[in-house]
């Protein structure tokens, strides 16, 4: 007995046993010691690291002791990856059981080995509970469930070792793309003026002199076409994150539009914006870059920009605060709140040379495709190790 992906120089045959002859229950209690919490993505880490504890006045004297190489599983969330194995000696909430192994295994190692499919399913066969609310995993339903798992610790240290490696990759790729997206946003903030001010406070070398305001009528028009002949054009829906997203990928079955009559909706030509009245305050709006014609509900206003505009550059524009606020101001309805392109026409923009606009799109298109690969690494990254979980245990 082995698995499909092994780690080399290893090949002796795994064991099976049950849970309760390798681990035994912790249920001592220590009061005063440091508070732990157990979270999904980063198991066993330091209440203060989390960021939501606040018990110095609560009485813990039911908590339960963790010491360095205990696994702790949160026993109602345990299919859902709450465990982890502990690097500290503290103390976690009675929600939470604690186990520490009987004997030489590396508890890493079966940190991870809980994560994987085939025993995450054990997990839930052998809780107790009618409902995914009520389910409870204690100890006595723990110690009976069977793994298999490899008698050499030297290969539970080095499959530990391996995927300790790529949570390391991991966390990296989440750091850098966070660190990136701060950037974007505080280049949102000083690379266009904000209300009041007539020029930027971040500005490329050799630009200088305040920016004109532009009134958005001057700027833009409406640039709608009904589809009066039902052209059969792929069906486009614009997502708050995504922007402009073809609607078989956002709709398992297709959208409401995948069957429906589309000669009222609006077809989009390339380089035209499209946003929804109802949602563009939570920045539902999108620009179009496609080469062929598609189409969007009746719902969205669809314009394009004037000779004069940069539309890349315009289109991080309305990121800014100073467009939301606009949003703010000029929105009407009742229950729910509009911003349709009439009222669009009523705000203005402060705008540079197009020269200046294509610098600051150009910089702005390289940050968004720095995130975009980052974020594709991760996506390979994370479907890695999901593989890896499948294939490199029993």
């Amino acid at each position: 007995m082995e698995p499909k992906i092994r780690i080399q120089g290893h090949r002796e045959d795994w064991k099976n046993s049950v849970l309760g002859e390798l681990f035994r229950e912790r249920i001592e209690s220590s009061p005063q010691a440091e508070m732990l919490s157990v979270t999904m993505n980063n198991g066993v880490i330091r209440a203060t690291e989390n960021g939501r504890f606040d018990n110095s006045n609560s009485d813990k004297s039911k908590y339960r002791l963790v010491k360095a190489g205990d696994i702790a599983y949160n026993s109602m969330r345990m299919w859902q990856g709450a465990s982890g194995c502990s690097a500290y000696e503290g103390i976690v909430s009675p929600a939470y059981t604690v186990v520490t192994p009987i004997d030489e295994i590396d508890s890493q190692f079966f940190a991870i080995l809980f994560k994987t499919p085939k025993v995450i399913n054990l997990f839930k066969l052998n809780s107790q509970g009618l409902t995914s609310d009520t389910w409870n995993l204690k100890f006595n339903a723990f110690s009976k469930i069977n793994v298999n798992y490899p008698l050499s610790v030297e290969e539970q240290r080095s499959i530990k070792d391996y995927f300790l490696s790529l949570d390391k990759l991991i966390r990296s790729s989440v750091k850098k793309i966070d660190s990136l997206r701060q950037m974007k946003a505080a280049s949102i903030q000083a690379m266009f003026p904000q209300k009041g001010e007539t020029m930027p406070r971040v500005r490329f070398k050799g630009f200088e002199g305040d920016w004109e305001e532009k009134a958005f009528s001057d700027i833009t028009f409406h640039a709608g076409v009904k589809n009066r002949e039902n052209l059969p054009l792929e069906s486009y829906s614009i997502s708050n994150e995504h922007g402009f997203i073809p609607q078989n990928e956002q709709f398992e079955n297709g959208g409401t539009m995948s069957s429906a009559d589309k000669r009222m909706y609006y077809i989009v030509s390339p380089n035209s914006f499209a946003y929804n009245p109802a949602r563009i305050n939570v920045g539902s709006l999108g620009y179009y870059s496609g080469e062929k014609d598609v189409i969007v509900s009746s719902l969205y206003e669809v314009f394009k920009t004037t000779e004069d505009i940069n539309d890349i550059f315009l289109f991080y524009w309305f990121k800014t605060n100073v467009f939301n606020k606009m949003i703010e101001l000029y929105q009407e309805g009742g229950v729910r709140l509009y911003f349709f392109y009439d009222k669009l026409c009523q705000c203005s923009a402060m705008v540079p040379s197009i020269e200046e606009q294509s610098m600051i799109a150009n910089y702005f298109t390289t940050i968004d495709k720095q995130i975009s690969l980052e974020e594709q690494k991760l996506e390979s990254l994370k479907r890695i190790k999901s593989a890896c979980l499948d294939k490199m245990f029993v």
